[in-house]
């Protein structure tokens, strides 16, 4: 097994003149992320981003609104239409994945399917479509269209990965417990404003008239659900649009998703009873932080699935009216444009139905209610007809 300092002394001789890793955090995170699976990254993307790019330093990210919640409640789809106001900035998959470019001014073939790093992200996702051909069924991810934020945290402590299969990367499970992650989202942040730096220098490039006009950043994950203080401490404007739905839909849709996803570096056939557990474990660390949200002193909103589906602009509405932000009529016609492409969709059957049920992970009504009975009666959840989706 390489050691951690033949891996720092490889990347300071790719960064340049890299020294600075994160001090005593990422020592202790890139030890125990060793001891669990060999890494070669090592979380400093940001620190050698702004090497490459010094200028990226003051570039201001546009005041950011994460969408955070349980997993399954119907985020993504969120996410991706909020991405499409046109007031939004945004990162995409191919973006947060590959990116970050050493040169100073992308060409002009940047963020388009000309693009050697969007041609990179397609080919690495037939790859992850080969290992795991039912993942597109539960959790559908394009090069061109916006991911969650944990593709900019792969890096160093694989925060999703090693989350959900807490059997596989115990160590790292150990020291995310009660640990500040602010060192990761700091990380985090310096990417982003490189990442963002260099699509405005794209988009200078192609139009010397252009004027940076984006007034905020939609961000996505729900891992960051469990560390809010970490996210709120380097993001200290920072919006939350917390997404909620029925625990008896999100449990067994988000136990599939980790059995699913699970192929992607593993032949081994997980057991029912580690899939439950893989699941219970991180949403109970996102219970507790939801239950002290209001501690933050951020502005936060909250959105049911069920309005979500039923009347999606005028809940969009709803949540960006409390949160201080306008929707326009530019983006309201985005919206209605989406809304028709869903059901030319949905008429055409063109996705394979994502299938699961509590029964399949033996997860009982009493569990439910014994667990998230308190939550569902202080957020209003509202509860979906028992039917398979």
């Amino acid at each position: 097994m390489p050691t951690l300092e033949s891996i720092m002394e490889r990347a300071s001789g790719k960064a340049g003149r890299l020294t600075d890793f994160g001090g005593r955090e990422f020592i202790q995170f890139g030890r125990a992320a060793l001891e669990d699976i060999f890494s070669s990254d090592m979380g400093i993307r940001g620190k050698i981003a702004l090497l490459h790019h010094p200028d990226a330093a003051s570039f201001e990210i546009p005041d950011p609104v994460f969408i955070v919640g349980f997993p399954r409640t119907g985020s993504t789809r969120l996410h991706k239409l909020l991405a499409l106001d046109p007031a939004a900035e945004k990162l995409t998959h191919w973006e947060l994945q590959h990116g970050f470019a050493t040169e100073t001014v992308p060409g002009d073939d940047y963020g388009t399917e000309r693009d050697p790093r969007v041609q990179l992200s397609d080919d690495m996702l037939k790859l992850l479509d080969l290992l795991t051909p039912k993942l597109h069924t539960a959790h559908d991810i394009k090069s061109l269209e916006v991911d969650e934020c944990y593709q900019g945290f792969l890096d160093l402590t694989m925060p999703t990965i090693s989350h959900l299969n807490g059997d596989v990367f115990p160590r790292t499970i150990a020291l995310h417990k009660d640990r500040s992650m602010v060192f990761l989202y700091d990380n985090y942040r310096k990417l982003v404003q490189v990442l963002l730096h260099q699509k405005v220098l794209a988009r200078k490039a192609a139009d010397p008239t252009y004027v940076y006009n984006k007034k905020y950043t939609v961000f996505k994950c729900p891992l960051h659900t469990i560390y809010l203080k970490d996210l709120v401490a380097v993001f200290p404007n920072a919006r939350l649009l917390f997404t909620h739905r029925d625990m008896r839909r999100v449990l067994p849709s988000f136990c599939s998703l980790i059995e699913i996803a699970r192929a992607t570096f593993s032949d081994e056939v997980m057991s029912i009873d580690l899939i439950r557990q893989n699941a219970m474990s991180p949403t109970a660390e996102m219970l507790r932080n939801i239950k002290e949200r209001d501690s933050l002193g951020v502005k936060n909103v909250d959105l049911q699935y069920t309005d979500q589906m039923k009347n999606t602009i005028g809940s969009i509405q709803k949540c960006y009216a409390e949160l201080g932000l306008t929707v326009s009529e530019e983006f309201v016609f985005e919206l209605e444009k989406a809304m028709e492409r869903e059901k030319l969709t949905r008429g055409g059957n063109q996705k394979t139905l994502h299938t699961y049920s509590l029964e399949q992970y033996g997860i009982s009504e009493e569990r439910i209610v014994e667990v998230y009975g308190e939550y569902e009666c202080k957020f209003g959840i509202i509860a979906e007809q028992r039917r398979i989706v």
